[in-house]
């Protein structure tokens, strides 16, 4: 039996596509293949199940993320935007929209009906 060569990730390689195309290949499969955290309990526990889809393996918990690692840079960049979005109207505003709103919705008048709106002719009356 002739002796074995230990190949690492990017043994599949071999000495096609050149150095750098080769290190980049090992790097992404370094860090696709280590436990990444869970978004729900914190823990590294994440591993990926299929493109996208990554499972905790302590919570059971599945979520969708990026193709090789579980939170792509515009995820993160999205979620810090909507955080601080949010963050920007403080609770008073918020409070204060939700009662200019409700005193509106109180002040309209009731719709019409279904059969005063087909004929139109009560309103007629109504101003006679």
């Amino acid at each position: 039996m002739p002796k074995m060569r230990k190949t690492r990730l990017g043994g599949g390689l071999s000495t096609r596509y050149g150095t750098a195309p080769r290190r980049r290949h090992i790097d992404i499969l370094v860090r696709l293949r280590k436990k990444h955290e869970c978004p729900k309990c914190k823990v590294r526990a994440a591993r990926r199940l299929s493109v996208g889809l990554w499972q905790c393996r302590r919570c059971d918990n599945q979520f969708t993320g990026g193709a090789y690692f579980p939170f792509t840079k515009v995820g993160e960049i999205a979620k810090r935007a909507a955080a601080s979005a949010t963050s920007m109207i403080s609770p008073s505003e918020s409070m204060e929209e939700e009662t200019t709103s409700i005193s509106e919705a109180e002040s309209e008048q009731p719709k019409r009906k279904r059969s005063q709106m087909k004929t139109g002719n009560s309103e007629k009356e109504e101003a006679k």
